[in-house]
């Protein structure tokens, strides 16, 4: 027997030692005549997301792209922004960023900042040249700092309605 044989068994009989009633068990029989069931397995096919009643959750296995109707689970549609502004969108605290699809692609663009402070009815508030293409676009709150990077600029978002321009 090898030493890490030895060291396995050891730390069996420990666990044995240590669980009397024999919680270790996985199924089967154990000592006393007592049946002891095997934990089921979750279902592969079901998704482990919290569904509401008017959600359409993935139906096959998930991560399949879903079919014309789409899937949604745990999500409210609000509002929509228009869509002539193309690109990408990100978010923080009631606000809503939108970076046009151009200034991704090496000529400067355009960012618009929007407050979804009455969702129905969202409200461009600011708008700042982009500097660069790339298509990083994040935003990150914390420790009392908020700033949203898109391409080489840095923008300050502490107040979210108004985009702090990274050259001005």
């Amino acid at each position: 027997m090898n030493s890490r044989t030895k060291i396995w068994l050891a730390g069996v009989a420990v666990l044995l030692a240590t669980r009397p009633d024999h919680a270790w068990a996985i199924g089967g029989v154990v000592p006393g005549g007592t049946t002891v069931q095997a934990a089921a397995l979750p279902d592969p096919n079901k998704s482990p997301a919290l569904c509401g009643s008017a959600d359409t959750p993935e139906t096959g296995i998930q991560g399949d792209v879903p079919g014309a109707g789409g899937a949604n689970c745990g999500l409210t549609f609000l509002t929509q922004l228009s869509s002539s502004l193309g690109g990408s969108i990100q978010g923080a605290g009631h606000c809503a960023y939108v970076r046009n699809a151009t200034g991704m692609y090496g000529s400067n663009g355009v960012m618009k900042a929007f407050s979804l402070a009455d969702p129905l009815h969202p409200v461009q508030t600011d708008e700042a040249p982009l500097y660069g293409g790339s298509e990083g676009f994040r935003t990150q709150v914390a420790n009392g700092r908020a700033i949203l990077v898109s391409g080489r600029g840095v923008y300050d978002i502490s107040d979210c309605e108004h985009l702090v321009d990274p050259v001005a």
